[in-house]
């Protein structure tokens, strides 16, 4: 699956959605990546999840074009759905301050009110 990119954009392309894309290249002045760099440049890890976006937004783009979605299809959406909400949630708790407990804090700087207790 080739990758372009320039400083601000990286986009995905499906092996056979590239001709469809040329123009959009060509404008863009996106270049394509070297393999060796893709391994350099991004992990495993950001070259999945930028696998998942570039297949979501082609999804998309299908959609306004009149395609649409099977049932079965649909369901997997929903697991796909689940599955990449808990994996937000896993990394984003690993940012979360733990020694921080729920509650209100004001700004005036008054006493906070904690709902932990």
């Amino acid at each position: 699956m080739p990758i372009y990119c320039d400083n601000n954009t990286l986009l995905f392309i499906g092996d056979n959605s590239v001709n469809s894309y040329k123009d959009y290249l060509k404008k863009s002045k996106l270049k394509l990546m070297e393999n060796e760099s893709n391994k350099e440049d991004i992990s495993k890890k950001e070259y999945y999840l930028y696998n998942i976006i570039s297949s979501c937004e082609l999804i998309l783009d299908d959609l306004e074009q009149g395609a649409s979605i099977s049932d079965a299809d649909f369901n997997n959406l929903g697991h796909a759905d689940v599955i990449m909400l808990k994996v937000q949630q896993n990394v984003s708790n690993q940012l979360n301050p733990k020694n921080i407990k729920g509650g209100y804090y004001p700004a005036d700087g008054s006493k906070p009110i904690l709902m932990d207790e």
